[in-house]
């Protein structure tokens, strides 16, 4: 089947071609409403409603509405405030339940996309090919470790399907924005496998330098056993190009500054079952980000000043493995048992030009350093009553930069009658220091090795919800 369906406005044209093949043109209607599961808040697939604040965007939704970024889904949960620093490509900060911008933990299939401490420019974010988006709103350290202090946000790829399918898109805008996608999809009935990639660039606001390029692509393999085994792998890569023309005050001046990032990340889940109530999973992933900014001189009269001539860039990479049992002994409760290991690594180099007027000389930043972290943490969900559920966890996570911090978190949910519950948790979350706080020695900027982890304590009252 083949349709193209086009659609004008003013300021925008838009052209989307789908292509699937003639399996996918049956049309099966749900005959009964399955409950959402969510997994961020407890790690486990679990039926909503739980003791937690949480929202589930769905990718379809989102695409059919036109949303490409992560950063404008976001914007409408409760709770979450953006804030843009400019057009395309300048740096977007995510603020959750009025916490700082790294105090909020970002996963895509289980791979933290956030830098040592939390930090994230989430400007830079698509939806193309997730499933879902899911937020979870409060502390959750005793889960995810460092850093997800008032909140974590996970992003889902696509599973693959039986039936093989494709899908094009293109559309066109102001600003000289462009924009497409293609996605393949099919499997079998043990496996499933999708493919996807797009670009979005853009001129820009001002009218000069202002360009943004940004390239993605994905993949996700599924296989699933008889015996209830599973493996996915995930695989995502980006490359983003800027321009920003403007100087301290805002004023578009330059027509050489550019920003560069280029993020791969990788992640595989391993589950099987190993007696009638014990099954084990075992997670690992790898993370690597290289950001730059270059600003070269704009005339050959351009040669007096502070940095006049710049190049800066740093590699970080985030690796981890996480293995947990998770014991159904009774059909009212689970016991979660982990534990694992996340090494962290950032090498930077910098270098500003500058002359006040008794020659041109450099000033050299350049900065190494790493972490390794171990961690080990229990849960327990348990449905007392059909209507009651209970959760409580701990998490001790040990650093060798910073030394051992421990949390903890309880919370219950009641369902007090169809569409009315009312919940309440209390618990504990940290934010680890940067690598700069912890060890830079430049003239700007003086690291203390002796810093401790930012710890917080929150209560959430009992409140009713739909």
């Amino acid at each position: 089947m083949k349709s193209l369906v086009c659609r004008a406005f003013p300021g925008l044209f838009a052209c989307l071609v789908a292509v699937s093949t003639a399996s996918a043109q049956r049309v099966v209607r749900d005959t009964a409403a399955l409950a959402d599961l969510v997994v961020t808040a407890t790690r486990l697939p679990t039926a909503a409603p739980v003791a937690a604040a949480t929202t589930v965007l769905r990718g379809d939704d989102l695409r059919a509405r036109g949303v490409r970024l992560v950063q404008d889904a976001l914007r409408e949960v409760p709770g979450v405030a953006i804030v843009q620093n400019g057009s395309y490509g300048a740096v977007t900060s995510l603020f959750l339940r009025g916490g700082e911008s790294d105090y909020v933990k970002v996963l895509l299939d289980g791979v933290p996309l956030n830098l040592p401490g939390g930090s994230l420019n989430i400007g830079d974010l698509t939806t193309d090919d997730l499933d879902r988006i899911e937020v979870v709103r409060g502390p959750v350290s005793v889960l995810y470790g460092a850093d997800a202090m008032s909140g974590v946000i996970q992003l889902f790829t696509r599973h693959g399907s039986a039936e093989r399918s494709g899908s094009l898109g293109v559309r066109r805008g102001t600003f000289g924005a462009r924009d497409w996608n293609a996605r393949v999809s099919g499997g079998s009935a043990q496996t499933g496998l999708s493919v996807a990639a797009s670009r979005f660039a853009s001129d820009g606001i001002y009218p000069f330098n202002s360009h943004y390029d940004n390239r993605v692509g994905s993949a996700r393999l599924d296989w699933r056993a008889a015996n209830g085994g599973a493996i996915a792998v995930t695989a995502r890569g980006g490359d983003v190009s800027a321009g920003y023309p403007t100087d301290f005050a805002g004023v578009p001046v330059d027509r050489n500054q550019r920003t560069t990032e280029r993020r791969l990340s990788l992640g595989a889940e391993a589950s099987a079952p190993l007696g009638q109530s014990l099954t084990g999973t075992l997670q690992g992933f790898a993370s690597r980000l290289r950001a730059g900014a270059t600003n070269r001189s704009d005339t050959p009269t351009d040669t007096l000043g502070y940095g006049f001539d710049s190049d800066r860039s740093a590699v970080t990479w985030r690796r981890g493995i996480d293995g947990r049992l998770d014991w159904r002994r009774l059909p009212q409760a689970t016991l979660s048992i982990g534990g694992g290991v996340e090494r962290e690594e950032i090498t930077s180099t910098g270098r500003t030009r500058q002359n006040y007027g008794g020659g041109a000389f450099d000033d050299a930043t350049d900065f190494s350093a790493d972490r390794n972290t171990r961690h080990a943490y229990a849960q327990l969900l348990a449905t007392p009553h059909r209507n009651v559920s209970l959760q409580l966890g701990s998490r001790l996570d040990d650093n060798s930069a910073f030394g051992r911090f421990s949390t903890w978190r309880a919370g219950a949910s009641i369902q007090l009658r169809p569409g009315t519950r009312v919940w309440g948790a209390v618990g504990t979350a940290f934010k680890a220091p940067t690598f700069a706080e912890l060890f830079a020695a430049d003239p700007y900027e003086i690291g203390n090795p002796g810093l401790a982890p930012s710890g917080l304590e929150m209560r959430k009252s009992p409140w009713p919800g739909n």
